[in-house]
């Protein structure tokens, strides 16, 4: 059985309106007197380094981009965030978007404004705070509810596994079981309940014995890690689900079996190809550095649909609170906002089901939104797309443009022979001065001064409703190259490679990353940043590369700090910020894997110890073995835990890896001599990885790590 599941059609076809690179709009209004915006502060409870307080500043930075919007009440506003563990400090928001897990406030408060509570599953509610609370994810039983469709519609599942502790998971699991029933086309589902969150061998036999083609599992990655290397071992090859997988993939917790697929499901992945989500995904990247995950895109979602509910209802909190209940569709980038059919006030009804790829990106398999297969942009459909045009912010006076890619040049000419003077950001409003005979180039006042833009980049807005009344503009002289200028190719920047030092990161320890950057081009680059965002912990780093001639390299440093152990693969990127006008833009990232791990207790390599009693960390004892046919019986001493670690080299292996859940064997093993590894937990605080070399009589061989206990997790 090697059962791989495909990208799926949609059940469902939408109509697309295809918009045209000149777009007109009709008039709507006269112009409103000019005002000062008024501030309207929009908080977030919780850390700032939260992927939804990053996704929530992103939104206020494009929104105040546009400039002033104007309520319902005629008044012209713009954000202002706050970021705060303390809610007491956000008593005068408009709106609050919040995280679980946040210290309660000492004494108990009441907030008038809508709070958006970023959580798939955690109840609606704040320790101590009494508000209107929305949940702003699509809810966790949603998500199996579509998993349980996609596996039964789709791909012909027959025999099922679900794996996890109903006393932690029991709701949602019997949700997902359910599901499963009732979506079974043809009444031959069987389904298998391991009711554990860390499967002993004796359990991992009995999902062997039925064979599934898919097991889920709800728990811990580390837990979910053993159980997938167990599968393997015991040569099952079929379809692992895990929700938390790529997370898990990404801090280096959850290792890659070749003959098992894994997939996952979230309410959104970054490797969405629709045009919103590729928006978003590509501004949140240059504005923080880092790639978003579903909670990012959550609050981005949120933060931009309250504005334009302020636009409908106004700006007064408590006229939000009791608008937001009623509210219907809401085109947003993960999908429809539309409380009003959802109910519960729950704002999110999507979902995607996700191949976790080898080196821990994300393929989209299906896509849900309000119960509906639907599919990305690159296939023909559009999952959600705005009903309209994007419109400016306030109604101008005359022709306006609107930046439609993320990054537009701004020329001193009506074509692109002439020299670019500056750039635009995607939703960037500007003036238009003039164009040329066939609307194909327009003349605008840009902020850094006048200069022309493609109109295939741009939405136009006409408070007429015309373009005719837009003057003609004189067009520049076509610069002329000076007669020394050799034409050549454009500059390439490449990375050649990247060196750790050390070559395994220490955790809580700086290390540095030297980056070998080299022009491959026939032209000089400018100043370009080089950067990465490292794992686990997506800690940001950048260093700016000063212009490099054609064929010249240069080596940069990157350093960082990171708070937890893994082997990840990250991308280091040159010309982060495409400032360089290349022959080739594909070629900018190299990809580093590498062992981030805790400070080993002490080392050995090839020690040779006569006994076959063994104490390495100095407490006793700590295992026996025989040896016997090329393998070793490992029998822990009392108070000792013990586990096969499979899929890893021993240079690999990190502390995480050594958690309670996977080392937790109180019987023998068998581990073969020279390839196998096996991690011990010792009840004198320690946790470590040893491979046996080789024995001779009563003499072993071994090398190991020990950590601290703590390290391991």
């Amino acid at each position: 059985m090697n059962q791989r599941f495909q990208r799926k059609a949609a059940a469902l076809f939408l109509v697309v309106l295809l918009i045209g690179s000149i777009v007109l709009v009709s008039s709507v209004g006269a112009s409103p007197a000019r005002q000062e915006p008024i501030p309207l502060l929009v908080g977030f409870y919780g850390p700032a380094t939260h992927p939804a307080a990053l996704g929530m500043q992103v939104a206020i930075q494009e929104i105040n981009g546009l400039g002033p919007f104007t309520g319902a009440d005629g008044q012209q506003y713009r954000f202002v965030s706050l970021v705060s563990e303390d809610a007491a400090d956000l008593l005068d928001a408009t709106l609050i978007v919040a995280v679980p897990g946040v210290a309660a406030p000492e004494t108990p408060l009441t907030l008038s404004m809508p709070v958006f509570l970023v959580s798939e599953d955690a109840p609606l509610e704040l320790s101590n705070i009494q508000a209107t609370i929305f949940r702003a994810m699509t809810p966790v039983e949603q998500q199996y509810l579509m998993l349980a469709n996609f596996l039964t519609q789709f791909n012909a599942t027959e025999r099922l596994t679900i794996v996890g502790d109903e006393s932690l998971y029991g709701p949602e699991l019997e949700v997902f079981n359910q599901a499963l029933l009732q979506e079974d086309p043809t009444g031959a589902l069987i389904v298998q309940r391991i009711n554990s969150g860390n499967p002993t061998a004796e359990q991992v036999q009995e999902i062997l014995q039925v064979n599934p083609q898919v097991v889920m599992f709800r728990g811990e990655s580390e837990s979910a890690n053993a159980l997938l290397f167990n599968l393997a071992a015991g040569n099952w090859t079929g379809v692992f689900v895990f929700a938390n997988a790529f997370e898990a993939r990404q801090s280096g917790i959850l290792g890659v079996v070749s003959n098992i697929q894994v997939v996952g499901f979230d309410p959104w992945v970054n490797s969405i190809s629709d045009r919103l989500s590729v928006g978003f995904t590509t501004s949140y990247l240059r504005r923080t550095g880092l790639a978003p995950t579903a909670e990012s895109v959550s609050a981005y979602d949120t933060t931009w649909a309250v504005k334009l509910m302020i636009e409908r209802v106004g700006a007064d909190p408590a006229t939000l609170v009791g608008a937001l209940p009623t509210t219907q569709v809401i085109s947003t980038t993960q999908g429809q906002i539309n409380v009003a059919a959802y109910g519960n006030n729950e704002l999110f009804r999507s979902v995607v089901v996700y191949n976790l790829l080898p080196l821990g990106g994300t393929e989209s398999l299906a896509r849900y939104d309000a119960g509906q297969i639907v599919e990305d942009e690159d296939e023909g459909i559009v999952a959600a797309v705005p009903s309209s045009t994007p419109q400016p912010s306030a109604t101008p006076s005359g022709p306006v443009i609107i930046v439609n890619v993320d990054t537009l040049n701004v020329r001193n000419g009506p074509g692109l022979n002439y020299d670019r003077i500056g750039r635009l950001q995607r939703g960037t409003q500007a003036p238009i001065l003039g164009t040329i005979p066939d609307f194909s180039w327009f003349l605008i006042q840009a902020p850094f001064g006048v200069g022309w833009v493609a109109a295939e980049f741009v939405e136009v807005f006409s408070p007429s409703g015309s373009l005719a009344g837009i003057p003609l503009a004189q067009i520049p002289p076509s610069p002329t190259p000076a007669p020394t200028d050799t034409p050549g190719a454009p500059a390439d920047v490449v990375i050649d490679a990247v060196t750790l030092n050390p070559a395994r990161p220490v955790v809580g320890q700086p290390f540095t990353a030297t980056v070998k950057v080299r022009n491959a081009g026939q032209t000089a680059t400018p100043g370009f940043a080089v950067a990465a965002s490292w794992q686990p912990g997506n800690v940001f780093s950048s260093v700016i590369v000063e212009p490099l001639n054609a064929g010249e390299s240069r080596d940069v440093t990157l350093q960082a700090t990171l708070n937890g152990s893994g082997k990840p693969t990250v991308a280091v990127v040159a010309d982060l910020n495409s400032e360089v006008t290349e022959a080739n833009e594909g070629n900018n990232q190299f990809s580093v894997t590498y062992v981030v791990d805790a400070a080993a207790a002490f080392t050995g390599l090839s020690q040779a110890i006569n006994s076959t009693d063994i104490d390495i960390d100095g407490g006793g004892p700590e295992f026996t073995w025989t040896a016997g046919g090329g393998t070793i019986t490992v029998t822990p001493v009392a108070g000792n835990t013990v586990g096969i670690i499979n899929g890893f080299t021993f240079d690999d292996v990190y502390a995480g890896l050594l958690n309670a859940g996977a080392i937790s064997g109180n019987a023998a093993i068998n581990v073969p001599v020279g390839t196998g590894l096996f991690g011990i937990r010792t009840s004198t605080g320690y946790c470590g990885v040893i491979r046996p070399e080789n024995t001779a009589g009563s003499v072993i061989t071994l090398s190991f790590r020990y950590y601290p206990i703590g390290s391991c997790a």
